[in-house]
C-alpha cells in the first residue's frame, strides 16, 4: 500500500486523508526466491527445518527396525538351545 495521503474536503469542511489506491504489485519468481534480500537466512532455515523433520521420521524408524531385529535374533537363539 502506498503511504502517500490524498487529502479531500469531507462533510463539514474537514480535511480527510486516505491512502491512495494502487494496483497490487505482482511478484516474479526471482523476487520470490530473493526474499527481499534475506534469501540466505530464509532458505537456510527452510533447509534445516526439512532436514530435522526428515530425521525426526527416519531415525525412530531405523531404531525400531534395529530393535525388532535384535528381538528376532534373541528369540531365534532361545529356540536353538
Amino acid at each position: 500500500m502506498d503511504y502517500r495521503l490524498q487529502s479531500q474536503r469531507g462533510p463539514e469542511g474537514l480535511i480527510e486523508c486516505r491512502p491512495q489506491q494502487q494496483a497490487p504489485h505482482t511478484m516474479n519468481w526471482s523476487e520470490f526466491f530473493a526474499m527481499g534480500g534475506y534469501a540466505t537466512y530464509v532458505w537456510i532455515s527452510y533447509g534445516l527445518m526439512a532436514v530435522i523433520l526428515i530425521l525426526n521420521v527416519v531415525l525412530p524408524l531405523r531404531k525400531k527396525a534395529a530393535a525388532l531385529d535384535k528381538a528376532r535374533r534373541f528369540i531365534a537363539r532361545g529356540k536353538k538351545a
